[in-house]
């Protein structure tokens, strides 16, 4: 299976089981090596070949790559050898095998954290005869080496007798906390003689931690999953200049910690956010989250995505990098409680009243109202804050907001839809970067006539062939 959103190639096999053919990390590496720790960039369809090769559409690196070599992960064990059914040498000898020295069925690892990898080694021992011997690690996080120099082992040649020392080395790194499991299968002369199981308890991080998936969101938007696809809903990507969110955990000892006047600062609290190495600016900083801008320039030039990695760096050390992936433009609209869905952000023109149904904001009985709100009009112009037009012109420093005294207007054009119904171009009047806010932008739209009454009318932004979330709604009389 091309697992796209993992970028892994999958194998299920007849008992439902799950395990990773090939890749190890989103990117393009691993060429003339293990495919277990090669990486890919959203794989969409395989191919097998008679000789048994195995080939990948690498679409996000625009390449074909081949698996000259495919292992099975999990092959069945084969029957005993039977002298009496013809079967084994014929002779009433046991087969030439491989077998680990002591008999060992189980090596269990259990570090005190998640940052260094453990080995511990295996004994092969050659058996009534001269053997070939391969060994065929299961999982990307098991690695096998000759001891004590190691080098790369996985085959080699044992006289009558012979042993040879193999280090088998677990990497918890990067994985999720929890118990792991995988195998280490050895062949000997093309059987299977021997599955021993790897057994490795991840701890939960001491140190800052990113979300291997859907980390890195629009802070507009408040999810990075879309649409369902074939492997779950597709993680979206973020443009670069957009205010995100970097979700985990162990980012603060202590409670939210905001940034002070402008331009914003690259550390704040002890914690740092570094987009391809560069520190980002922040907002804000807490234990489980980091609202951040994006650097603008995190695309290289002419592309219009790419695959970045974010770390989060605090007095505890640096998270285990993860990937996420950047678009040119990635809008989404703000709301009102911050949510990602229901009364968007939206005001009247040249006021501080939402376009929202009356009542709206009033707390319970005592009646306090802590907003204005009335519902828009035909001719009304409304202000739409959202993040992820992509580029400005002219464009901002990160960190620093621009003026009021310059327009600073999105380099791709905005569409509008209310409900189902797209503005006209004439009645989008502006798209830009909101005065005097960081990384936020602003659309003035003015409603036109023909809208029916409606206390929960839909507003989407589409920009780049890209749309806002779906939810977001505002209200019309």
């Amino acid at each position: 299976i091309a697992d796209t959103t993992n970028h892994r190639i999958r194998r299920v096999d007849t008992s439902g089981n799950i395990s990773t053919f090939a890749g190890a990390a989103a990117g393009f590496s691993g060429d003339g090596a293990a495919a277990a720790s090669a990486s890919l960039n959203n794989p969409r369809g395989i191919a097998l070949d008679s000789s048994g090769a195995l080939y990948v559409a690498d679409s996000g690196n625009h390449r074909v790559r081949k698996l000259t070599r495919v292992l099975v992960p999990d092959p069945p064990p084969p029957p005993d050898p039977d002298p009496g059914s013809g079967s084994g040498s014929g002779t009433g000898q046991p087969e030439p095998t491989a077998q680990p020295v002591g008999g060992a069925a189980e090596l269990t690892f259990a570090p005190a954290d998640a940052s260094e990898p453990m080995s511990k080694t295996l004994t092969l021992r050659a058996e009534n005869g001269e053997v070939d011997y391969q060994v065929i690690p299961s999982a990307r996080w098991i690695e096998v080496t000759r001891a004590p120099s190691g080098a790369a082992q996985w085959r080699g040649r044992l006289a009558e007798g012979e042993t040879v020392v193999l280090q088998v080395t677990v990497n918890p790194l990067g994985l999720p906390e929890g118990r792991r499991e995988g195998r280490l299968y050895i062949r000997s002369n093309g059987r299977l003689t021997a599955r021993i199981r790897i057994v490795l308890e991840v701890p939960p991080p001491t140190g800052p931690d990113v979300t291997e998936n859907g980390g890195v969101l629009n802070a507009a938007r408040q999810s990075a999953y879309g649409e369902p696809g074939l492997f779950g809903p597709r993680i979206l990507p973020v443009a670069p200049g957009s205010v995100v969110e970097i979700r985990g955990r162990n980012f603060a000892d202590g409670g939210r910690m905001e940034a002070e006047g402008l331009p914003l600062p690259r550390s704040l609290g002890g914690a740092r956010v570094l987009i391809e190495g560069q520190a980002a600016p922040l907002f804000s900083v807490e234990a489980g989250r980091i609202a951040a801008q994006l650097p603008s320039g995190l695309l290289p030039e002419g592309a219009r995505a790419a695959l970045a990695s974010v770390e989060v760096e605090t007095e505890a050390g640096v998270s285990y990098a993860r990937y996420f992936h950047a678009a040119a433009q990635a809008p989404g609209v703000f709301t009102a409680a911050g949510g990602g869905a229901g009364q968007g952000s939206v005001l009247l023109a040249g006021s501080a009243v939402l376009a929202a149904p009356r009542g709206y904001g009033e707390n319970g009985a005592s009646g306090e109202v802590s907003v204005s709100a009335r519902p828009a009009r035909a001719g009304d112009l409304l202000e739409i804050y959202a993040t992820g037009l992509g580029a400005l012109e002219p464009a901002p420093a990160d960190g620093e907001a621009g003026g009021a005294a310059v327009l600073r207007h999105a380099s791709a054009a905005v569409r509008v839809w209310l409900g189902s119904q797209p503005l006209a171009a004439e009645d989008v009047l502006f798209a830009g970067g909101a005065p005097s806010l960081v990384g936020v932008n602003v659309i003035l739209a003015r409603v036109p006539a023909g809208i029916a009454p409606n206390d929960a009318l839909e507003v989407q932004l589409e920009v780049g062939g890209a749309r806002s979330q779906p939810g977001v709604t505002i209200a019309v009389e």
